[in-house]
Formats: C-alpha cells, structure tokens, sequence
C-alpha cells in the first residue's frame, strides 16, 4: 500500500467511534493527511449519495479531504476505482442533486 510496510500504524477508521465526522477514515502518512469519505457499490460508475454532513465537511476540508470509490464483488472483496483529492472542490455543482427529506417528528406523534 503505497510503499507503506505497516498501514495500520497511520489509517485509522473514523466511522467506528464517531459516525458523525463526516469522513470514513483518517490516514497520516508523514508529510500528508487525508481525510477519505468511502463510497462503494456493485456496480461501476453507478450514482451514490453524500449526506448534507459529508457535502459540509469534505467541502471544509478541501484538499485534505478524498474521495475513494469500491466496487465490491460478490465474495465481499473491493477494488479501489477511484482517488479524487477534494471532490468537493472537483465535482460541479450541477452534478449534486438534493435527495433527503426531513419528516417532522410531529406526523409520529400519537
């Protein structure tokens, strides 16, 4: 990976303690610092989704912020098929759609 002999001494999964970050994983190489939001699939170049929280985040962190895309196969292996330093800045805005609606939480009340 990269040259690198032990990964796990400078990548660290973000999402398992605070889902909220904004980002995936976290990776400190000497000298780089990247904050990687993962968005995987089956399919190749298929649509994905960026929460308001990640679009927030990853825009803030600009060139310290990645985008990595996984296609996973059926045995649960993936392939990385994309690296994109900040997809924020690199994806334009006419490329990113609203999707999420809001339900008040009202309409569950008895």
């Amino acid at each position: 990976m990269c040259g690198c002999l032990e990964p796990g001494k400078f990548v660290k999964r973000i999402a398992i303690e605070d889902v909220g970050r904004g980002y995936d994983i976290s990776s400190t190489w000497p000298g780089e610092e990247r904050c990687i939001e993962v968005k995987s699939t089956t399919v190749d170049g298929s649509d994905f989704f960026v929460t308001d929280n990640e679009l927030y985040v990853l825009k803030a962190l600009g060139r310290k912020a990645w985008l990595y895309r996984v296609v996973l196969a059926a045995g649960g292996n993936g392939k990385v098929t994309l690296r994109l330093q900040d997809p924020i800045g690199q994806i334009a805005s006419e490329h990113l759609t609203p999707a999420v609606w809001r339900v008040d939480a009202k309409a569950l009340e008895s």
